[in-house]
């Protein structure tokens, strides 16, 4: 009885880091300004000691939270911190100098480091301009992180460039974080569409094959709003327009697979 116990103890010291190397598995690292991920919406410690399987035991208290999608060593500490910054796995940080080694849960798409045109937007650049959609990384609350339409633009939209041809059938979009409760109803009457040529007029994409549609309207801060087509499709260039003439949409995350 005794053998017995001890060999059972010794496989499940065996297991617990295989477990934790398989979670940790669908973690990704990247690099991340600190100044950055102090500006998080959520944030907080993990009383994690930086030593063996600090990277696995940090990566499995992170996925143990529904609101975690990223932690970072913090080295001076000797700990990891949890936040809930939205970083894609091809952000590329623009500020090394204080980057710190984080790990995201998120999975990769294929709006992370497209080229994108939209329609113009009443603020002045870099504020809530079309390259927001295809940085990679969203704080989850600043505003002037999204993409916004003007108010006069007739049928507003944006349109990606893949650069070659993908294979997709979904796109997410996140509604403003903030503002006034009937903002986020703006967010209605979304059409995706998908070619594989540039359209010869921007904001005219009836030559692109249709994908699918959000009518909506958005109901919530924050929501996350998912549109799918019918069946896989191939294309380099995907469309977002609302179809219903004037309106203003503002967009603070956009993730296409």
């Amino acid at each position: 009885m005794e053998g017995a116990l001890i060999a059972m103890t010794m496989t499940l010291t065996m297991l617990w880091p295989l477990s934790l190397a398989i979670q940790s598995a669908f973690f990704t690292r990247v690099l991340v300004s600190e100044a950055k991920i102090q500006g998080s919406q959520r944030l907080e410690p993990a009383f994690i000691s930086l030593g063996s399987f600090h990277t696995l035991r940090c990566s499995q208290t992170c996925s143990l939270q529904s609101w975690c999608d990223l932690w970072c060593s913090d080295a001076s500490a000797d700990q990891c911190f949890l936040s809930n910054m939205i970083v894609m796995p091809d952000y590329e940080e623009d500020s090394t100098a204080d980057a710190l080694v984080c790990y995201t849960q998120r999975r990769k798409d294929y709006a992370t480091g497209a080229s994108v045109q939209a329609a113009t937007t009443y603020y002045t650049a870099p504020l809530r301009v079309g390259g927001n959609l295809v940085d990679g990384i969203y704080d989850r609350f600043t505003l002037n992180a999204c993409y916004a339409s003007a108010t006069d633009v007739m049928n507003p939209w944006f349109v990606l460039d893949f650069g070659a041809p993908v294979t997709l059938q979904s796109v997410m979009m996140f509604s403003q974080p903030s503002g006034q409760t009937f903002m986020p109803t703006y967010l209605a009457n979304l059409e995706v569409r998908v070619g594989m040529s540039p359209v010869t007029t921007l904001g005219d994409f009836s030559s692109y094959a249709f994908f699918g549609i959000f009518v909506g309207p958005a109901s919530a801060f924050s929501q996350e709003i998912v549109i799918e087509a019918t069946s896989p499709m191939t294309a380099r260039f995907l469309s977002v327009q609302k179809i219903s003439g004037t309106g203003h949409i503002q967009i603070c995350h956009l993730e296409v697979r």
